[in-house]
């Protein structure tokens, strides 16, 4: 099955409740966090593709995220939670910087440079690294996502919420 990554808005009383639910457990904050990703109107799946965007936008593997890079947290969130699976709280005064990052990024550039032996020397997950055939669908996915991403950071702004980040 593999780590998909998941986002979706939360307001400030479900925002409260995610710290609570972390503090109580992983079954707990597990239970609350997936109610959320169903529930909400305005979510994104980017299955298995955030470890080669968050390369893709910073130059670095998502284990080992710059502080304060907009584009970075735009994959993994801002605020992670002190639970075993990966899941961040981005707060809603955050999430224009991100935005506006995200669309003044110039995505064949930050594309350019990237490739399937990058990628492998990166050990970037999911580790598809050796059938080069699958570049050209790659790059597609690598777009699609990007292009997704823009679109739901953007209607982040618009809504003023918070933005809850899963990989798990």
């Amino acid at each position: 099955m593999g780590l998909r990554a998941n986002y979706c808005l939360v307001t400030d009383d479900e925002a409260r409740a995610l710290v609570k639910a972390a503090g109580e457990g992983e079954e707990a904050f597990g239970e609350l966090a997936e109610q959320l990703l169903e529930a909400s109107e305005l979510g994104l799946d980017i299955d298995k593709m955030w470890d080669i965007l968050h390369f893709i936008l910073t130059g670095v593997a998502s284990d080992e995220p710059p502080e304060d890079d907009a584009l970075s947290e735009s994959i993994v969130g801002v605020d992670a939670f002190d639970i075993d699976d990966y899941a961040a709280l981005t707060e809603a005064v955050r999430v224009p910087d991100i935005a506006a990052a995200l669309e003044a990024l110039d995505c064949e550039a930050a594309m350019a440079g990237f490739s399937m032996r990058a990628g492998a020397e990166a050990e970037l997950y999911p580790d598809v690294w050796d059938d080069e055939d699958e570049w050209d669908d790659l790059q597609e996915e690598i777009r699609s996502c990007l292009a997704a991403m823009r679109a739901f950071y953007t209607a982040a702004v618009a809504s003023g919420q918070h933005v809850l980040v899963t990989i798990w």
